[in-house]
């Protein structure tokens, strides 16, 4: 099982001047351990701690309804994962509000992995989300 931390401000990763490595899909994760994540997802994806101009997934704790639609707003095609509580309240809450996945904690990795896969090839097939 992933653990599951708080979120806190953490300094942004250094990248080259290019950015990330090219061809990369991006994900950003506010909660779940990065460097297990990054592992389970492999050499194609790069797990960030902060938005990028060509973020593909974003992974974050409960957020109230206004952080969803925010989110929405300045990456509407990236794929949206919400983390929360196991109760109906919450996961029809986040998927009115515009997330694309609710999973109740504790989040197991190869779930989450495999819901992030889907997300990207759906995009891709969609043609949504697609690098510059």
């Amino acid at each position: 099982m992933i653990g599951v931390r708080r979120h806190r401000p953490q300094p942004a990763r250094s990248e080259s001047a290019a950015g990330p490595a090219a061809g990369r899909q991006i994900v950003v994760s506010s909660f779940v351990d990065d460097s297990r994540l990054q592992g389970a997802l492999g050499t194609g994806f790069t797990v960030l701690d902060k938005l990028a101009a060509d973020t593909r997934v974003i992974i974050t704790d409960r957020c109230a309804t206004a952080r969803v639609a925010a989110l929405r707003d300045a990456l509407p095609d990236a794929g949206l994962i919400i983390v929360g509580a196991d109760n109906v309240a919450d996961h029809v809450e986040a998927l009115g509000a515009g997330a694309d996945i609710y999973l109740a904690r504790p989040v197991a990795t190869i779930p989450l992995v495999a819901h992030i896969r889907a997300l990207v090839r759906r995009q891709d097939v969609s043609g949504a989300a697609r690098p510059q």
